[in-house]
């Protein structure tokens, strides 16, 4: 008798922890379909921002190439101050490399911002 209580006993907690297994099955579904939204937006957004980053460094490059460019005005510029006879000519080549110097300024400084937000994006990203 007391081997059939034990039996029955067993039994009955195999039978509880069935239900509980199964309770938890049937929740899996739900699980399952939340993070697969989850996931779906996570790829979303990592696609925008890996876009944005992109285009800010194209933009980054963009504006440094203008900068060697402008550089380079400088170097013929001040070679050229070498080369003329007027006082005119000289003060107008200095106005030309001053007006050069201050647009490489002014666009090192949107340099600077584009870096700040390179550098947000991909902290973003890494999250």
């Amino acid at each position: 008798m007391k081997e059939q209580l034990a039996i029955l006993i067993r039994h009955q907690n195999i039978e509880i922890e069935k239900a509980a297994i199964q309770k938890i099955l049937l929740t899996i579904p739900d699980k399952l379909s939340a993070l697969d939204a989850e996931f779906a937006e996570f790829e979303t957004r990592l696609g925008t921002e890996g876009q944005g980053l992109d285009e800010l460094k194209k933009t980054y490059r963009t504006h440094e190439s203008e900068v060697r460019d402008n550089l380079s005005k400088i170097k013929k510029s001040r070679e050229r101050l070498n080369m003329v006879k007027t006082n005119k000519e000289y003060q107008a080549i200095l106005k030309e490399i001053e007006d050069i110097e201050k647009k490489n300024s002014d666009i090192e400084d949107i340099m600077l911002e584009y870096l700040e937000q390179i550098d947000e994006k991909e902290k973003n990203l890494q999250i």
